[in-house]
C-alpha cells in the first residue's frame, strides 16, 4: 500500500467491506443499510449527482426528485412543482424531458413515475376545486382501459359550477378482449363468453345511470356512448381491435333492445324523458385509439352503399364530415338538429365570450357558470320569439348547444393529443409499473374505472396480469353512489325483512305464512343473480306483501302512472318504491347494484333470510348501536354514517385483494394499496387501518393526508414552504 497512509488504507478498506455486504443484500433494505452507514437517506442525495456513480444500479434512482428539479430551474421554474401549473404543452414537454434525462441517468421507470406522480400532487388541491354537489356526464366511455380518456378528449380540463362537475369521463374501462368474436355469437345474456365476468345488463345500467340523472337534474348530457379499443400495433392488430369495438356495441344493443327496446337504424339509443317528456338521442359510436401514431379513429362495421369497406376516419374529421351539399351531416346525427337549427346553435356557441370559449378556458371560480348562463340565455331567446309556452323546451336547446360546443372542444383536444403523442407515450411507459384504480364517478381519473373501485376476482386478476406491474393503487371515494345504493339496499331489505316477522305476529296465515313469503322472495333473489329483467309482475308481488304494503304499492303505482317523478319520502313509499325497482320495472338499475355488488364482495347473501346485505353496514351500524342506542341518529349525520360505512368497505375490499395476492402466489411482488379520494378538496387522505372500536374513535371526524404527512415523500419544510399546512388533515361531515 505504497504511497498511502495507514488511516487512508483503513478507511478504503472500510469502504470496499461496506460496499461487498451492500452488493449482497436485497435491493429493498440497501437504503437502510446504507443510511445506517452515513447516516442520511439514500434518496436525499439533493444535488450531488456525482453520487450516482458510486452507487449500485438500483440506487441510482435516489437522483429522480433532483433531476427533475433540475429541468425545472432549466425552463426557468422556481421548483419542479411549478412544472404541473404550466400549460398542458408545456406540462407535457418537460415532464418527457424528465424522463429522457432520468433514463440516461440510470433511474428506474418506476422510480420516475411515481416522482412524476408525488411532483404533480401540490399542484391538484392547491388548484383544485369543490366537485362535491353533482356529477354530469361529458364523456360516456364504453370500452378499453389503455386509454386516458380526460386528456384524450376533455383536455385535461376540469369544468366546475357551484360544485358540479360538467367534465370528466363517467366510463366503465375493464373489459374482455375478446369482444371480435361476438358478432357469431346470439346469446344476448352474455357479454362476450361465460368466462368474461361481466354481463351486459350491468354495463347497461352503468352506462344509462348518468344519462337519465342528467335528465332528472336539468344538468348537460352527453353526445354520444362510445365504444373503445385501442390498438397497439402489429399486423393486423387494428382490424382486431375494430371487431373488439363493433363486436362490443352490438352485443350492447341486442341486450338493450330487450329492455329498453329502442334503437334506430342509425345506433342512436333512445332513452324517455320523463322530466321534459319526449326522448333523448344518443348515438353509439366506435372508435379505436392507434397507439402507434396516437390517433383517435372512428370505424363501422357496416359497408359504403356501393359494397366497399368503410375506411377508419379522424375522430376530428369525422366530426365535421360533410355531404355533396356542404352540411355537416354528422354533427346534425349527433345532436338531432336540422340545417337551420344547427346554424343556430353555432352561432351561439362560437360567438366571442361564448360556450366553446368558456369550455376551452374554464375559470373555475366564484361566479363560471357556463351553463347556468346558457340555459338564462336560451330562455332570452325563447322568450323573445314566443316560444316560453314550452317550459321545458330551453333544456333541451340548450343541451344541443353545449353538445356542440363539447364535441367541437373534444375534436381540438383529440389533435392536440395526436400531435404531442411522442411526449405523451413516453411518460405514459414509466407509469406502467403502477396502475390507479378508481371509480366510474367522471370525477375522478385513474387507469382503470369500475364502480367504487371494488374489482370483482376476475377484473382483479386481469389488471394484476400486466406485464411489469409492482403496485396497484386502489382509491375509493367518499359519497360513492354505488356504495351508498349498496348501503341503501342493506336498509331497505332489513326494514322489509321486519315488517314480514312483524307481519307474522297478527297474520292469520301464522308461520306457514311468513316461511311461504321468506322462501318466494329468497328465490326471486336468486332469480336476480341468474340474469337480467323482472323476475315477478305486480299482482304475484302483492300474494306476498301485508296488505298495508299492497294499499302503498297501489298508490305508488298510481302517481307513477299520472306522470309523477317524484314519490313519497315516507319509509313506506320509499320501501314499496325500492321493491318495484328491485323486482317489477324494467330498468336494470337496482338489480344491477345486487350484481355488481354481490361479485364485488360489497354485499352478501344472508345466511338469516334478510335476503341481502352489506357486511361493512352492518358492522358499522352494530358499533352506532352498542355506543349510543338509538341516540346515534342524534349524534351523526346521514353523510358521517355513509361515509363510516365506504371506509369499512375500502378496508374489507383491502383485506380481499391481500387474500387474492397470496392465492395468485404474488405475494411480495405485487403492492396492494389504499387511498381515500373526497371531492371536496381533492384529497387522498389515509384509511384507518382499523375499524373504530370506541366511541372516540367514530365521532373522529379528522383523515390525515395520504402523501403530504408521509416525510418520505414531503418534509415538513415542503410542506410548510408550499403553503399546504392546512392540508395536513382534512376533516369529514360530523
Amino acid at each position: 500500500m505504497a504511497g498511502t497512509g495507514r488511516g487512508r488504507g483503513l478507511k478504503e478498506m472500510g469502504l470496499n467491506i461496506c460496499l461487498s455486504i451492500y452488493y449482497n443484500i436485497r435491493g429493498d433494505e440497501r437504503g437502510k443499510f446504507m443510511w445506517k452507514i452515513f447516516n442520511r437517506k439514500i434518496g436525499k442525495t439533493g444535488n450531488a449527482f456525482n453520487a450516482r456513480d458510486i452507487l449500485h444500479p438500483e440506487a441510482r434512482s435516489a437522483n429522480v426528485a433532483a433531476i427533475l428539479e433540475r429541468i425545472a430551474q432549466k425552463n426557468g421554474l422556481n421548483s419542479s412543482y411549478e412544472i404541473f401549473e404550466q400549460d398542458r404543452t408545456k406540462n407535457i414537454k418537460m415532464q418527457a424531458e424528465f424522463v429522457r434525462e432520468a433514463r440516461k441517468s440510470g433511474c428506474s421507470d418506476e422510480k420516475i413515475g411515481q416522482e412524476i406522480e408525488r411532483a404533480q400532487y401540490p399542484a391538484r388541491i392547491k388548484n383544485y376545486k369543490s366537485m362535491s354537489v353533482d356529477q354530469a356526464c361529458a364523456q360516456e366511455i364504453l370500452g378499453s382501459d389503455d386509454i386516458n380518456w380526460a386528456d384524450l378528449l376533455g383536455g385535461g380540463k376540469r369544468i366546475v359550477e357551484n360544485g358540479i362537475s360538467l367534465g370528466g369521463t363517467f366510463a366503465k374501462l375493464t373489459t374482455p378482449k375478446d369482444y371480435e368474436d361476438i358478432q357469431c355469437t346470439h346469446n344476448s345474456s352474455v357479454l362476450c363468453n361465460e368466462s368474461s365476468g361481466i354481463e351486459v345488463a350491468n354495463e347497461i345500467a352503468d352506462a344509462l345511470y348518468l344519462l337519465e340523472h342528467a335528465q332528472h337534474a336539468n344538468l348537460p348530457q352527453a353526445p354520444y356512448i362510445i365504444f373503445a379499443e385501442c390498438s397497439k400495433g402489429g399486423e393486423g392488430d387494428f382490424d382486431r381491435a375494430k371487431r373488439r369495438a363493433t363486436g362490443h356495441r352490438l352485443s350492447f344493443k341486442r341486450h338493450l333492445a330487450g329492455i329498453v327496446g329502442n334503437i334506430d337504424y342509425a345506433d342512436h339509443l333512445k332513452i324517455s324523458d320523463t322530466a321534459h317528456g319526449g326522448t333523448t338521442k344518443y348515438r353509439m359510436l366506435c372508435t379505436v385509439f392507434d397507439e402507434a401514431t396516437g390517433g383517435l379513429m372512428v370505424v363501422s362495421e357496416k359497408d359504403n352503399l356501393d359494397g366497399s369497406k368503410k375506411m377508419p376516419i379522424k375522430f376530428s374529421d369525422w366530426i365535421k364530415t360533410t355531404d355533396e351539399k356542404g352540411r355537416f351531416v354528422k354533427l346534425r346525427n349527433l345532436l338531432s338538429a336540422s340545417d337551420a337549427e344547427l346554424e343556430e346553435i353555432m352561432s351561439i356557441a362560437h360567438r366571442e365570450g361564448g360556450l366553446i370559449e368558456k369550455l376551452q378556458t374554464p375559470a373555475n371560480c366564484e361566479g363560471y357558470a357556463p351553463w347556468n348562463e346558457l340555459r338564462e340565455e336560451i330562455k332570452a331567446q325563447m322568450r323573445e320569439k314566443n316560444q316560453d309556452g314550452n317550459e321545458n323546451g330551453w333544456y333541451k336547446k340548450a343541451c344541443k348547444v353545449w353538445k356542440y360546443a363539447l364535441l367541437i372542444d373534444s375534436a381540438q383536444n383529440s389533435l392536440w393529443y395526436e400531435q404531442n403523442w411522442k411526449d405523451i407515450k413516453l411518460v405514459n411507459e414509466v407509469k406502467k409499473s403502477f396502475q390507479t384504480c378508481v371509480c366510474d364517478d367522471s370525477r375522478q381519473e385513474g387507469d382503470v374505472k369500475v364502480l367504487a373501485a371494488f374489482l370483482t376476482e376476475f377484473e382483479f386478476a386481469h389488471l394484476v396480469g400486466e406485464e411489469g406491474l409492482k403496485q396497484i393503487v386502489f382509491s375509493p371515494h367518499y359519497q360513492c353512489g354505488f356504495l351508498s345504493a349498496a348501503h341503501q339496499i342493506h336498509r331497505s331489505f332489513e326494514r322489509f325483512w321486519q315488517i314480514l316477522q312483524n307481519d307474522l305476529e297478527h297474520d292469520k296465515g301464522g308461520f306457514s305464512e311468513y316461511t311461504r313469503s321468506i322462501k318466494f322472495f329468497c328465490n326471486l333473489m336468486q332469480e336476480i343473480r341468474r340474469g337480467s329483467g323482472p323476475v315477478t309482475t305486480v299482482n304475484v308481488l302483492k300474494e306476498y306483501l301485508p296488505q298495508f304494503l299492497v294499499d302503498e304499492l297501489d298508490e305508488f303505482l298510481q302517481d307513477r302512472a299520472n306522470g309523477a317523478t317524484k314519490h313519497g319520502t315516507g319509509g313506506n313509499r320509499a320501501l314499496v318504491q325500492f321493491l318495484f325497482e328491485t323486482f317489477i320495472d324494467n330498468r336494470e338499475k337496482m338489480r344491477a347494484v345486487i350484481r355488481r355488488g354481490i361479485d364485488s364482495g360489497v354485499l352478501e347473501q344472508a345466511s338469516d333470510s334478510q335476503f341481502i346485505l352489506m357486511p361493512a353496514a352492518k358492522d358499522i351500524y352494530g358499533r352506532l348501536y352498542t355506543y349510543f342506542g338509538d341516540g346515534y341518529r342524534e349524534e351523526f349525520s346521514s353523510e358521517k354514517i355513509n361515509n363510516l360505512i365506504i371506509e369499512e368497505a375500502a378496508r374489507r375490499k383491502l383485506a380481499q385483494y391481500k387474500e387474492w395476492i397470496e392465492k395468485m402466489g404474488l405475494e411480495g411482488q405485487i403492492e396492494i394499496i389504499v387511498r381515500m379520494e373526497n371531492f371536496y378538496t381533492g384529497q387522498y387522505t389515509k384509511l384507518p387501518k382499523k375499524s373504530p372500536k370506541s366511541p372516540q374513535k367514530l365521532k373522529n371526524d379528522s383523515r390525515k393526508d395520504y402523501y403530504l404527512t408521509d416525510e418520505n415523500l414531503f418534509t415538513r419544510q415542503e410542506v410548510q414552504d408550499l403553503g399546504l399546512n392546512s392540508c395536513l388533515e382534512w376533516k369529514m361531515a360530523p
